[in-house]
């Protein structure tokens, strides 16, 4: 990105954060579009942005933090998505490479038809992967992958991204998915592998599907979205509609932030996303029999 192209990015952000601080229904959210637009103010010069790194970012409330793409700006979502899928896709530093493996190693092992979920799913890079993976092993169990998101754009984005898959899958999209609907989608299918996108309420889901129902469910820097208190109802979900868990978010490591600023720097929006979800992270995640830590990219992987 040009010079000129990242500043029009820049300024047409704040103009746009503007006029959410105008909106009543945005009262709420002052604090967090206050602080967006501090931040990208700061990030029109790299002297500019070590400063608000060195003397305000560490005295920001990560609870009540918002990233830019947690506001209704599908320009947003698309920019910052598809910068984060590239950087997905590379070998290195293999940022979700911990999940994608604990996910292909849970369904090998396995052996045996299962039903899986990923919430909060995204561009859904780490499926591609996994599915990739598994079609270049052999797979012939019956794998189904439902993605869950409530963001229409983003799930446009997520069938974009799975494109280069998509004559291998079965591909089927429904806005509010129960119990009935997939079991009618699991017999009707022609391919073994079905990957269903639907736009469910995360947080009813345990009203949905009955108890235990998906043998994995799993999510990938999503958590660190939700307050404490929708961590916890998020938490209380999990458990009830899952048999096995994982969990991949990110932890505070001031050193790595600015390695990450560097290499998004000429991406706003995905610098946004980068430093915000950094300051909004766990400021301390110990490594343990069930969580495993990947220091080069400051994220961890909890299995339960």
């Amino acid at each position: 990105m040009g010079r000129k192209s990242r500043e029009q990015e820049i300024a047409s952000a704040i103009t746009k954060l503007e006029e959410f601080k105008r909106d009543p229904a945005y009262q709420d959210r002052q604090y967090a579009i206050e602080e967006n637009v501090i931040f990208l103010k700061a990030i029109r010069s790299f002297p500019a942005y070590l400063k608000w790194l060195l003397t305000r970012a560490g005295k920001l409330d990560g609870a009540r933090l918002l990233e830019l793409t947690d506001f209704p700006v599908p320009e947003w979502d698309r920019k910052m998505h598809w910068r984060l899928i590239e950087m997905q896709k590379r070998d290195k530093p293999g940022l979700v490479k911990p999940l994608v493996e604990a996910i292909v190693e849970f369904v090998g092992q396995s052996g045996q038809n299962l039903v899986c979920a990923n919430l909060g799913a995204g561009g859904m890079e780490v499926d591609r992967q996994v599915i990739s993976r598994l079609l270049d092993s052999g797979f012939k169990k019956q794998l189904v992958i439902v993605a869950i998101d409530k963001s229409a754009t983003t799930q446009e984005i997520a069938k974009e991204n799975l494109a280069g898959i998509r004559d291998e899958i079965e591909l089927v999209e429904v806005v509010q998915l129960d119990k009935d609907k997939l079991e009618t989608i699991k017999q009707q299918a022609k391919k073994n592998i079905i990957v269903v996108l639907c736009q469910n309420d995360i947080f009813e889901l345990n009203q949905t599907f009955p108890n235990k129902y998906f043998d994995l469910v799993y999510h990938s820097l999503f958590k660190h979205h939700l307050t404490d208190q929708q961590k916890k109802e998020f938490d209380g979900v999990v458990k009830d509609i899952s048999k096995n868990s994982f969990e991949f978010d990110g932890y505070w490591s001031k050193p790595l932030l600015l390695v990450q600023s560097i290499f998004a720097w000429q991406h706003p929006i995905f610098l946004n996303g980068t430093v915000f979800s950094m300051l909004r992270y766990n400021k301390t995640v110990s490594s343990s029999e069930k969580i495993k830590i990947s220091n080069k990219t400051a994220h961890y992987l909890k299995q339960l």
